[in-house]
């Protein structure tokens, strides 16, 4: 702002006279209006300083809003890198949550494939072995009636055969038996003129007719005890045993008669 030059009202009110009018009033009206300008003059510094001060304040906020501008312009632009980065973020979430769904998806379909691939071979294998099993058990039922035919067979032969010794050993017994009754009547034969000579000897020799007394009869029970002897089975005598000999690859089983 200008400043009006203070130049005196008494000095331009006194040189120049106005027709007409008082001096005083128009002396009074100079000092009013010097007193008016006086006033005016200092508001006009006040308002001076206070533009002054004004100036200073503008300039203040407007430095306070040029770095408040710069503040802001780095906020939106942490703002957009902000929300560029969420936006990155969540399409790479969203990228890693699709693979991921993917990479499940084909680990399941993996995973089912194997499971079903397992369950075939494991029915697979079952059969095989419920196979192996059912050829096992009949071969094995085979060699078992097969071994149990031979071992009957076996059993019929030496049946026979004991049957045939048991014919053999009667017949022996009952030759036995007639030789020792003919012997023994050959002896009673020979005894008998003996006991009648020995019945007219003399007394001093009566223990010898006893002795042939004894003997006579002795050998006349000796066919009943040979006779009942050989009737008699031995105390020690067991039945036959017989040993089944049986594949190397079959369990062993009780065969039961």
């Amino acid at each position: 702002m200008v400043a009006v030059a203070d130049s005196g009202p008494t000095e331009l009110f006194g040189r120049h006279r106005f027709r007409g009018l008082d001096p005083k009033s128009v002396e009074l009206w100079a000092n009013n209006f010097a007193h008016e300008n006086a006033l005016l003059r200092s508001q006009v510094a006040a308002l001076e300083a206070r533009a002054t001060k004004a100036d200073a304040f503008a300039e203040d906020a407007i430095k306070e809003m040029v770095s408040l501008q710069e503040i802001v312009k780095r906020t939106d632009a942490d703002q957009a890198v902000f929300v560029a980065r969420q936006r990155l973020f969540r399409e790479e979430a969203a990228h890693v949550v699709h693979d991921a769904w993917a990479e499940a998806n084909v680990v399941q379909s993996q995973t089912q494939h194997v499971i079903e691939r397992t369950q075939a071979q494991l029915a697979a294998a079952k059969n095989t072995h419920a196979q192996y099993l059912d050829a096992m058990r009949e071969k094995m039922m085979d060699e078992i009636d097969g071994t149990i035919a031979q071992v009957r067979a076996v059993m019929s032969a030496e049946y026979a055969e004991h049957q045939a010794r048991i014919v053999t050993l009667e017949r022996e017994r009952m030759r036995l038996i007639t030789e020792i009754e003919r012997c023994t009547a050959s002896v009673l034969t020979m005894i008998g003129p003996l006991k009648q000579k020995a019945s007219a000897t003399d007394q001093a020799a009566g223990a010898v007719p006893q002795a042939v007394c004894a003997a006579t009869d002795v050998l006349a029970t000796l066919p009943a005890v040979m006779e009942r002897s050989l009737r008699t089975p031995a105390l020690d005598e067991r039945p036959m045993a017989l040993t089944i000999i049986r594949p190397h690859d079959a369990p062993e089983f009780d065969i039961a008669q």
